[in-house]
């Protein structure tokens, strides 16, 4: 009976579960390293968000992340942010670059916030013409949290990994 219950809830909305972010296990920040194009530490400059809105009904919307204002945002939605970079561990990675994220809470984007400094662990969209795009799932986070991080995997890089 608590199974149907639990079930009837989630068929009728009453608990947002397909919208929650959910990784998996985290990659070690080896296993991120070699999976990744590129990673290196950078702050964002600027951030902007690329939306795709719609208004449609809730039957129409399952797949889509609710919003403030009760709109909804399409899969194609995403932050564009601009970094300067501080320390490049792997990959080409130009002085200023632009990398894509979704959005953070439900579809495992990166907060990226103006004048903070991150550890970004991103890959190359072949898909969008080689963009960056990085992710929570991926390890990319604060770098003021993942300090001890940044030196490991720059020593594991050195160390030939």
């Amino acid at each position: 009976m608590r199974m149907f219950t639990v079930l009837l809830v989630v068929l009728l909305g009453g608990v947002d579960v397909w919208a929650q972010c959910y990784c998996g296990d985290h990659p070690t920040p080896e296993r991120a390293f070699a999976d990744s194009d590129a990673v290196f530490v950078g702050t964002v400059t600027d951030a902007e968000w690329q939306w795709n809105v719609v208004n449609w009904t809730t039957t129409q919307m399952r797949n889509w992340l609710r919003v403030d204002g009760g709109h909804y945002i399409a899969p194609s939605s995403h932050l564009v942010a601009t970094m300067a970079i501080e320390a490049v561990i792997k990959g080409e990675v130009p002085e200023k670059v632009t990398v894509h994220t979704y959005p953070p809470d439900n579809w495992c984007g990166v907060d990226f916030k103006l004048g903070e400094k991150y550890l970004v662990y991103a890959t190359r969209d072949a898909r969008n013409g080689w963009q960056l795009w990085s992710g929570r799932c991926s390890r990319s986070d604060d770098a003021e949290k993942l300090g001890s991080e940044i030196e490991a995997i720059t020593r594991y890089k050195q160390s030939g990994g």
